[in-house]
């Protein structure tokens, strides 16, 4: 068995109105990320996942500064 979770966003600025993805924020930055990593693996009661997936990357975004 795989287990995997996700992190929605970012939004569109367009879009931003959308409160419930990234509590309406238009990016992911490395804090929202490890945010999104903390809630899945709380929401799924474990301490790991074995694969962690944007949706709708951001690529601009660097988690390793």
């Amino acid at each position: 068995m795989v287990l995997s979770t996700k992190a929605v966003g970012p939004v569109r600025p367009a879009k931003a109105n959308l409160p419930y993805i990234l509590d309406g924020r238009v990016s992911y930055t490395r804090a929202n990320l490890f945010e999104a990593v903390d809630a899945s693996l709380q929401r799924l009661q474990t301490d790991h996942t074995d694969l962690f997936q944007l949706h709708w990357p951001d690529r601009s975004t660097n988690v390793f500064q």
